[in-house]
């Protein structure tokens, strides 16, 4: 009787030894598992989007009429010949910049908040307004006042563009209005400052500005580009990259300044800027002739 008392004690004890070696086994494998999902997590929250899902990187273009897609067949902005200077084939070009826009009224567009919403790390963001933020007084915005002044042009372009896509993980590229034959015109008689320079001022200010900050905001400065170009070729040849306006870019001319541009997105350092056609390339594929003026 003793004895089989003995064997039943013994057998309660090895069936409640397996339990707690069961129990132990599974409370284990559960922490592992929870601790694998979190490193997951935490690898999945390091890499890029391009990395993790092989997603294409953008190159968004916001801006005014000087860079947006025209419905006209002799004129166009001079972002929808950017993408054909790209080599790297994952690189895509989104240019949403509007006819008429200033730096105010292009937040109010649905453009606006599709690019915020859809803007993925990594992605370039390239900005130009000022033309329109002087030209029209139901959207102006004053270029001299500080960028702590609600409502100014560099407040909206700090607060309202800068911070918004560098706080979603893209790269900010602050560019300057294009040069145009008339401003040429004016600064050739001697005449006060073209309308749109003080906006154009105001740019760089605010990227030195954004840089002692350490935000991470490149300058593109087309102004200086177009600039440069427009006084080496004369004033004649220059409105040959326009349409009668003297202010909006036929095709070569938009084509054209585009090439320019890819050139000093390279020079700025931009990884999927490195490999890019050349002007000569880009105009012969396009079988554009510059236009007699």
């Amino acid at each position: 009787m003793k004895s089989k008392r003995r064997w039943i004690i013994v057998v309660v004890l090895l069936l409640t030894a397996a339990c707690i070696v069961g129990i132990v086994w599974y409370i284990n494998s559960n922490f592992q598992s929870q601790d694998h999902s979190r490193q997951k997590e935490e690898r999945q929250k390091t890499e890029s989007p391009q990395t993790s899902q092989n997603q294409e990187l953008s190159i968004w273009i916001l801006g005014d009429s000087l860079a947006a897609h025209s419905r006209s067949s002799n004129s166009e902005g001079w972002g929808e010949g950017l993408q054909n200077y790209l080599k790297d084939e994952t690189v895509v070009v989104r240019n949403v910049a509007m006819g008429g826009a200033s730096s105010s009224s292009f937040i109010q567009s649905g453009s606006y908040k599709m690019v915020i919403e859809e803007l993925q790390k990594g992605d370039y963001v390239i900005i130009q307004f000022g033309i329109n933020d002087a030209w029209y007084k139901d959207r102006s915005t004053n270029p001299f006042t500080s960028s702590k002044i609600p409502g100014s042009f560099k407040n909206i372009l700090k607060e309202d563009y800068i911070k918004p896509i560098l706080k979603k993980g893209g790269h900010v590229i602050l560019s300057t209005s294009v040069m145009q034959p008339a401003a040429m015109f004016y600064q050739q008689q001697e005449q006060e400052e073209v309308f749109y320079t003080p906006h154009v001022q105001a740019v760089r200010e605010l990227v030195d500005e954004c840089k002692k900050e350490k935000l991470d905001v490149l300058l593109l400065d087309t102004h200086a580009i177009t600039q440069t170009l427009y006084h080496e070729m004369g004033m004649n040849e220059a409105y040959g990259f326009h349409v009668e306006d003297g202010i909006h870019y036929n095709n070569y001319g938009a084509f054209y300044v585009a090439g320019l541009i890819a050139e000093e997105l390279k020079k700025l350092g931009l990884p999927c800027c490195q490999e890019i056609r050349t002007i000569e390339e880009v105009m012969a594929a396009q079988s554009f002739k510059q236009p007699e003026h």
